[in-house]
């Protein structure tokens, strides 16, 4: 499968980084986070300046900061329909990770990858009441160590 466009849910330093990074590598980034008071795209706005501002720079070049498109996800969770990976960031609640999960059940793409942090023990709390159909096609590949960046990747079901 080849990825062309990726979406990432969670605009903290760990979903910012990941914007950043992908975006310096050339990929067309959607950057989502809770909407705010005032400014509905805050939050990712906050998370996308976070990352321009770093030391050590989060961007291998800041003009691929431009490749990025940062939203909310009560208004724009329907962009990720077109991502080929997305990329949970969001805070390590189960409540909050169930819900998302049931959104991004009735939008993605059936070949694309679903990634989420977080320990592995908690990967099936996430995908608890999603349809059968949805846990056998997701492709789900849990953070076992967001410090290091090592994966561990699975097919769920």
């Amino acid at each position: 499968m080849r990825i062309g466009k990726i979406g990432v849910i969670g605009a903290g330093a760990m979903g910012s980084g990941i914007a950043a990074l992908a975006a310096s590598a050339g990929f067309p980034v959607t950057l989502l986070d809770v909407p705010g008071d005032g400014d509905r795209n805050g939050a990712a706005k906050a998370g996308l300046q976070r990352a321009l501002k770093a030391k050590p720079p989060q961007f291998m070049s800041v003009d691929r900061a431009s490749l990025i498109t940062v939203g909310n996800i009560a208004d724009d969770l329907g962009r990720l329909a077109e991502c080929d990976w997305i990329v949970e960031a969001i805070i390590e609640q189960p409540g909050p990770k169930r819900q998302l999960f049931e959104q991004l059940e009735a939008i993605v793409k059936p070949t694309a990858i679903v990634t989420r942090r977080g320990r592995p023990s908690r990967r099936m709390c996430a995908l608890r009441g999603r349809a059968r159909q949805y846990r056998a096609t997701s492709r789900i590949a849990v953070s076992t160590s967001p410090a290091c960046g090592r994966m561990a990747s699975s097919r769920s079901g």
